[in-house]
């Protein structure tokens, strides 16, 4: 008990100690550091920027200084933070770069021809070139002394100041000059920060989200695209990263029901029909109690709740309605000669390119046929959207 009592006065003092010594090290600089204070800036780096996984407490405490967050974007830009395509990430909440009072002033010229990638890898140069800057240099100095910002905290490194002042400069200049079509609000409503993505090339796409690819069959039943690329609509990996987490405790993964199909050919797509309306029903009950406890998902935000929702609902009802029609023609050899039926084989969804015409039409019965938006998951229930691609089974698939 002692010993828990011990590390539990201990952690805060190290939280202290490593924000001091990191403010230290980025005061001398890199050029003036040894092989040794290299490695101890980077492992104070390393503990507070892990702190909001590890423990909410600390992480508290160290917010609390009022230098965490300036001397956090800078060491983070200065590993390499620049590199993920997201225009504000590592900046904390509450730290102005298109607002605030700067010295500095770039030509409208120079900020036209600036294009996202520009912007960011100034970044890393900018901290690149204060970093072999020594201290007492009379180019260091003169910075130090026309770059001071008074709206940071007190008792900043003169590079943070400078690198600020910098950042500030682009980002308003690219308010001045850019369109304001090249600028969008984070998609993430806990946030909302605005931010500069460009223009449509712009954008690395080394970004796309974890999500379906354009053409997989699972964004092809959903009929609208997924989040396509994430440094176009959130200002940080971290913003995306919450909102995709939200999203996915929301509407979970569909699982690959027909796994458990024990029969082959045409046989196997009634089979397939079947353990598809059992998966809706369980899905259909999980979206129920999310309306009926009320949940809450903040960073979606209620319009992009509703949109993924029915993105969501729209994948598992034309996915069924496929194996419907399916099923309806393989109760016939001859009605199914010649017809690649959906869930005759394991893994057809894997090929999407053999159902993108039946997708399609099925799609637009979908879109006449049922407007109710809930989960089809029951046969006993009057389904106008089952009953029309029954009837119209031959012309779909």
């Amino acid at each position: 008990m002692a010993l828990q009592l011990l590390a539990a006065e201990a952690l805060p003092v190290l939280v202290d100690a490593s924000l001091e010594t990191l403010n230290e090290s980025v005061g001398v600089g890199e050029q003036g550091l040894s092989e040794s204070g290299r490695k101890l800036r980077g492992d104070c780096v390393s503990l507070l920027n892990s702190l909001p996984v590890t423990c909410r407490g600390l992480h508290t405490r160290a917010r609390q200084d009022p230098r965490f967050a300036a001397l956090m974007f800078y060491e983070r830009t200065r590993l390499g933070a620049a590199g993920s395509g997201h225009f504000l990430e590592g900046l904390c909440p509450g730290l102005p770069l298109f607002l605030g009072a700067t010295p500095q002033v770039l030509p409208d010229e120079n900020i036209e021809r600036l294009r996202l990638r520009d912007v960011l890898a100034d970044r890393m140069s900018t901290i690149g070139c204060l970093e072999k800057l020594e201290n007492g240099t009379n180019r260091m100095m003169d910075l130090e002394s026309n770059n001071y910002l008074s709206d940071l905290p007190g008792g900043l490194p003169a590079r943070v100041h400078v690198f600020f002042a910098r950042m500030r400069a682009v980002c308003q200049g690219l308010s001045r000059v850019k369109p304001e079509t090249s600028f969008v609000q984070c998609a993430n409503h806990e946030c909302c920060r605005r931010f500069y993505i460009g223009g449509p090339l712009e954008t690395s796409q080394a970004g796309i989200m974890r999500d379906e690819a354009p053409d997989d069959y699972w964004s092809l039943v959903a009929g609208t695209p997924p989040v396509r690329c994430a440094p176009r609509e959130f200002c940080s990996c971290a913003c995306a990263q919450q909102w995709l987490w939200q999203r996915d405790s929301a509407f979970p993964a569909i699982d690959d029901s027909e796994a458990r199909c024990r029969k082959d050919g045409r046989a196997r797509v009634g089979e397939a029909f079947r353990l598809a309306m059992r998966r809706n029903e369980v899905i259909g009950r999980h979206l129920r109690g999310i309306e009926k406890e009320k949940r809450r998902f903040p960073a979606l935000g209620a319009e992009s709740f509703k949109k993924q929702r029915d993105r969501f609902v729209r994948q598992l009802n034309v996915d069924v309605g496929l194996l419907h029609a399916g099923a309806v023609l393989a109760e016939s050899r001859v009605a199914s000669t010649n017809k690649v039926l959906p869930g005759a084989v394991q893994g057809w969804r894997s090929r999407p390119f053999f159902y993108a015409r039946a997708i399609k039409e099925a799609s637009k019965i979908y879109d006449v046929k049922h407007k109710s938006k809930t989960v089809v998951c029951n046969t006993l229930i009057q389904e106008p959207f089952l009953e029309r691609l029954r009837e119209r089974a031959s012309h779909v698939i």
